[in-house]
């Protein structure tokens, strides 16, 4: 599997406004009055700091997937964090995914 770059955001200051964190790598920034968004992405923060009123918007496939994981949680507890697909998991029409 090939290794993914992150593009790397180094030291800035975010206030009040919408940050994407899809295929970041945040180092030292800050954080204060801002809505995260993600679409499932990967990504990563690193000596950061995060001020007052912050949340996270979620769209897409991040969307569908928080959706799943609070189905499940209601119904069946918490789900359990595996790695990446690789064999033995099939869809519901049991061709393997």
């Amino acid at each position: 599997m090939a290794e993914l770059t992150l593009v790397p955001c180094k030291g800035q200051s975010f206030r009040s406004c919408f940050v994407s964190v899809d295929n970041y790598e945040f180092d030292d920034c800050s954080f204060e009055e801002v809505l995260f968004v993600s679409s499932g992405g990967p990504f990563q923060f690193r000596g950061c700091q995060f001020g007052k009123a912050c949340g996270v918007v979620y769209q897409g496939a991040a969307m569908w997937t928080l959706e799943l994981e609070e189905f499940f949680r209601a119904n069946l507890g918490p789900a359990r964090k595996v790695g990446p697909t690789g064999g033995g998991v099939q869809g519901p029409d049991g061709i393997p995914v």
